[in-house]
This record gives structure tokens, sequence and C-alpha cells, in this order.
């Protein structure tokens, strides 16, 4: 079967697959340097769901910029960032892309990305053609992440045929299907009403322990962050700061619409909002 984690080759005896280690992170702007993350340190354990809240301007999308490798001219860091016990931050521009290459990110944003000339199919397999992995028959691969996300029947349906749930199943499918070892999600079901939201936020929990990919996933909402992860992180306001670290062991796969109503996940709600409360007021 070709839904499968991708398990990294991990330096050391340890399962740990990003570690943060006091990152600091400015802006250079026209009147100085904005200071955006101070001396955030974090641990991910192989297969971990992490949500990530905090206050808009905290810093979380630059965080995950910064994992994904994605860093700007206009950007100093300082600090340690380790992926499979690989120290990122040290390695020359090349060699850090050759090495997401190898590992593979998969990354969905809140902002639908879909080429709109383009099918179901095409759009998943977009990323594929960059890759050189022969090992991996990608269109099957897609056809079975398509029969995951639920958009059976759609695969020759372009994106203005789709609603909006469906749009985001095909951007979480296009993320998936050359088998990343990393998934970062900004905000994915931010734009979405409110019954698709928690709609998705089922099939993402059965997504997610089917695949068993370790992950980062950005949300304002408590209850999507409970329902979502398996590792809550509460930042501050800028510069972002990790505040607070709960833990959940709600078991895979979680219903939104029964969830709530266990004393574990009002427990964790309570806990996540004292945490926020202050940073909001």
């Amino acid at each position: 079967m070709l839904i499968r984690s991708n398990k990294l080759t991990i330096r050391g005896m340890t399962n740990t697959v990003i570690s943060v280690r006091n990152l600091d992170a400015w802006y250079k702007t026209k009147t100085g340097r904005l200071h955006v993350l101070d001396n955030v340190s974090l641990e991910v354990e192989e297969g971990e769901i992490v949500s990530m809240l905090g206050p808009s301007g905290c810093g979380k999308t630059t965080f995950l910029n910064i994992i994904l490798g994605l860093i700007t001219d206009d950007m100093d860091i300082k600090g340690e960032l380790i992926i499979a016990g690989y120290n990122i931050l040290g390695m020359t521009h090349r060699d850090m892309l050759n090495f997401y290459r190898k590992i593979g990110i998969g990354y969905v944003s809140q902002k639908d990305t879909l080429l709109p000339w383009k099918t179901v199919l095409d759009n998943i397999l977009l990323g594929c053609k960059f890759r050189s992995n022969n090992n991996v028959d990608y269109i099957n691969a897609a056809r079975q992440y398509i029969k995951l996300t639920g958009l059976n029947g759609f695969e020759g349906s372009y994106p203005s045929q789709l609603s909006g749930g469906m749009r985001q199943r095909c951007m979480i499918a296009r993320s998936l299907v050359y088998n990343p070892a990393i998934l970062v999600m900004d905000e994915p079901l931010g734009a979405l009403d409110a019954y698709t939201r928690m709609v998705l936020q089922k099939e993402l929990t059965y997504i997610f322990s089917v695949t068993k990919k370790t992950t980062l996933f950005v949300t304002h909402d408590i209850d999507e962050a409970i329902i979502v992860g398996t590792k809550i992180v509460v930042m501050s306001k800028r510069p972002g700061k990790i505040k607070k670290i709960f833990k959940c062991d709600i078991p895979y796969p979680r219903d939104p619409f029964k969830v709530k109503d266990t004393d574990e996940f009002k427990r964790l709600r309570d806990l996540v909002w004292q945490a926020l409360k202050t940073e909001a007021e």
C-alpha cells in the first residue's frame, strides 16, 4: 500500500524529528529590526501532530517558514534547527534544498493554490514531476489519496467545479502524494464555513491516523487545536515565545461532533484558554 509514513533516518538514538533550540528571529525594516521570535525551543517526535496557537502577529507563520527552509534576505536568525539530526541553519542554500528534496515536506496553506486550468488529478500530481523517486507510482498514490480524501469521481473535475471543502481536500492530497516525512499546515481550514470545517477536522484526524505524518498545524481556533493535535503549543504575543505546551491523549481518529462533550476535551479547552487569555487581553 502506498499510503504510509515516510520513516526518517534520524542521526542518534532519538525519535525526535524536529528540534528547535533557542531560536530568535528578526525582520530587517527601514527603521531597524523587528523581533518576531524570542528564544523558542520545541521538540517534535516522529508521528506527533503539533497544534500551534497564539495571537495574530506572534510569529507562527514565520516559525513555519523557518521550518520549511523559506529564509529570506530580510531575516536574521539565531539558534538551531535540527531536522532528523541535521543542523538546517548550518547548511548552504544548495545543501538545504537537496536535504528538503530528499526527506520531503508537504505544505498546505489557507489560501487556495490550486491551478484552475488543471484537473483534480493533475493538481495533486503537480509537485511529483519535480522529484526523482522512481520507486513510487505517483498516479496510483494520487488515486489512493483521492479515495482517502473523499474525492472519488472528481478526478477529472476542475477547481471551479468543486466546493471550498473539496478544494481543500485536493490541496491536502497534493501535499501527501509524494509521501513527505513532515507535513506543515498553516490555517488550512480557516476559510471554510463552520460545518465544513468540522467535517474536515474529522477527516484530518482519520488521514493522520492512516498516514502517521509528523505534522505542524497552525490554527487560531482552540477547539480545532485540541481536535487535531496530539500536542498543543500556546505562543505569546510578539516577540513570540512558547508559553505553554499541553499533551492531548484523546484517541485517534476524533469526531469533533462527539469529542467536545468529553471531560478531557473540556479540561484542555479551559487550560488552553487560560494560557491564551492574558495574551488576548
